[in-house]
């Protein structure tokens, strides 16, 4: 089985394109296409690592990525969507996104909030692409250890 990967740049008030690319991936419901969203960091601002250090660190990385995995059956069983986030905030980053006004999306279960994994959420059924987007960008912008702009990648992957 290979993988097919698209790489989508937009800014932050204008994601259609990715929404677009989430849309069909919730329109197949087969399990086998997520995207990864990240901001877009110049080089510059990203800051140096010693070797081995993400291997002992207890933290996530500088620059957070959201996954995101639409809902989908599995021996007919169906899977929740869900929404990971990896990020250097440690853990209780729930109430530290809502401290900062960040609220997950409604009907939204944590299943995960670990300093180093990072958090993953289960997210209620028909929750919007649009939705998830706009809360991957407000907790990413929250939580990124390095300046991040109005731009940023994803990239849709689909095992085909």
């Amino acid at each position: 089985m290979s993988l097919e990967a698209v790489g989508i740049q937009f800014r932050r008030g204008d994601p259609a394109e990715l929404v677009e690319a989430m849309e069909g991936l919730v329109a197949t419901a087969d399990g086998r296409g997520w995207v990864n969203i990240q901001p877009w960091v110049d080089e510059d601002d990203l800051p140096a690592e010693a070797p081995f250090s993400r291997a002992f660190s207890n933290r996530g990385p500088a620059v957070p990525t959201g996954t995101w995995i639409p809902a989908h059956m599995r021996r007919r069983r169906r899977v929740p969507a869900n929404l990971g986030l990896q990020h250097p905030a440690g853990r209780f980053v729930v109430r530290q996104l809502a401290e900062s006004g960040v609220m997950v999306p409604p009907g939204a279960e944590v299943r995960q909030d670990h300093n180093r994994r990072g958090l993953v959420l289960d997210l209620a059924d028909g929750t919007a692409p649009t939705v998830v987007v706009d809360f991957v960008i407000a907790a990413i912008e929250t939580l990124a250890a390095v300046p991040v702009d109005d731009r940023w990648v994803a990239e849709v992957l689909r095992r085909v």
